[in-house]
């Protein structure tokens, strides 16, 4: 049975970066920022040096150029339909390529239920909120790695959840 959804195909004509806005980057965690707009609003944005070179370098990328988006357009596509996806972002679990399944195995192998985590409920822009994780994780039907939260009806995608990493 297939889900029906009024977004928008993810795109297949370049290897797509979703990077934060100017100025909400997270530079303690970049390698270095990098300028770059976003392809569909035009918004700046700063990337990550690492992100955009492991980009470039994929083999999916098959000559394709690199472009971005910031997180409020690329909700506005459907991100089922990307053929891998390499989470960069902090418990990103190692900069490396994950699927579904793995990747909630990890996630719970580092963070049992009960674990500090900073999550967003829609677009991850802004500082978030703290709560605890109520679940291990796992695939939802969709197959969107999530993980229940306390005091939140319903899960949260593992891509809007990091952990809070005490320093």
């Amino acid at each position: 049975m297939s889900v029906k959804t009024s977004k928008q195909p993810w795109p297949s004509d370049a290897l797509m970066v979703v990077a934060s806005l100017e100025g909400q980057e997270r530079r303690e965690h970049m390698e270095s920022v990098v300028p770059a707009a976003c392809r569909d609003c035009g918004a700046a944005l700063a990337a990550d040096s690492f992100t955009i070179r492991t980009a470039w370098n994929l083999p999916v990328r098959r000559g394709r150029p690199v472009k971005f988006f910031c997180m409020a357009c690329a909700h506005g596509y459907d991100m089922r339909s990307i053929d891998q996806l390499h989470d960069h972002s902090v418990g990103g679990f190692g900069r490396k390529t994950h699927s579904a399944a793995v990747q909630c195995q990890l996630f719970n192998e580092r963070f049992p239920i009960g674990s500090e985590v900073r999550y967003w409920l829609g677009a991850r822009e802004g500082p978030g909120r703290e709560g605890k994780t109520r679940s291990e994780a796992f695939v939802l039907g969709n197959g969107s790695p999530c993980v229940f939260l306390a005091g939140i009806a319903g899960c949260v995608a593992l891509s809007h959840v990091e952990p809070v990493i005490e320093g």
